[in-house]
């Protein structure tokens, strides 16, 4: 997904303006919101419809999106007001607001209608629950190296691979006093600056929280994607309520080398 800082000029040529007729070629511009964020929390857009492209005024904002979530937060306090405008990949409409700070960061902004057209669900793999209970029960390995700070631990230690799917074993450790009470997991197969591919899990566990000063062992089921030697997988948990994310890349090599998921 996209998240770009355009000037302040060119923003509000192209949004600025209202539109009271429009053909239905054209994007249907929402009536303006006020989304107040914080820079120590991170609060969550939802949407009925997959986000396209974030547009932010001011570069004092960030926003991570994955489908039809959006993850916004300040990078410091006080921030000036400035507009967001998000593009949705069906292109009949967007969304237009004003996003400003506060100290007390609404958590969630539900924009959700339920008149989205939702998609048939795809067919599981009947071997599938077989399998992840097979990657449950595998000791841990510790396939490469992970990261280790102060503050947190986390490694993969188990992958294999059968036709369809590659499946991934995490191991996360928390060194803080505060719980990390995961909101999402993002997957990124990365083969040079231009070429970012993202991966939606096809399973991962229900209960994805750390407790303090404990640790989580965490199952994911991908989509098989081969990368190039040199590439790697990127993976990214993102805190519910807060700014913590934690960042493991796997090196291609890794994933290539991976054994192939036999009749167990």
């Amino acid at each position: 997904m996209m998240v770009k800082v355009v000037s302040r000029l060119a923003f509000l040529f192209l949004f600025g303006f209202k539109t009271s007729v429009v053909s239905n070629d054209l994007l249907m511009p929402a009536s303006l919101k006020e989304v107040k964020v914080a820079h120590q929390y991170i609060s969550t857009l939802l949407f009925d419809e997959e986000v396209k492209e974030v547009l932010l005024a001011s570069k004092e904002y960030v926003a991570n999106v994955h489908k039809n979530i959006i993850l916004l937060r300040a990078i410091k306090f006080n921030t000036a007001p400035t507009s967001i405008v998000v593009l949705f990949k069906s292109g009949k409409q967007i969304f237009n607001g004003l996003l400003s700070t506060t100290q007390e960061p609404q958590e969630v902004y539900d924009y959700r209608t339920g008149q989205a057209v939702g998609e048939e669900a795809p067919q599981q793999d009947p071997s599938l629950a077989k399998k992840i209970h097979y990657l449950k029960k595998l000791p841990q390995a510790y396939c490469c190296k992970g990261i280790h700070t102060k503050y947190y631990s986390i490694a993969l230690t188990n992958v294999f691979h059968d036709e369809r799917y590659t499946y991934l074993k995490v191991h996360i450790e928390n060194k803080t006093a505060l719980k990390f009470d995961l909101f999402e997991a993002s997957f990124q197969h990365i083969n040079n600056k231009k070429s970012r591919i993202l991966v939606d899990p096809v399973y991962q566990l229900a209960d994805c929280s750390v407790p303090a000063y404990g640790a989580k062992t965490l199952v994911y089921v991908l989509p098989r994607y081969t990368t190039h030697k040199s590439g790697r997988l990127l993976v990214s948990f993102a805190e519910q309520s807060g700014a913590r994310v934690f960042n493991l890349s796997i090196p291609g090599r890794i994933i290539l080398k991976a054994r192939y998921y036999a009749n167990q």
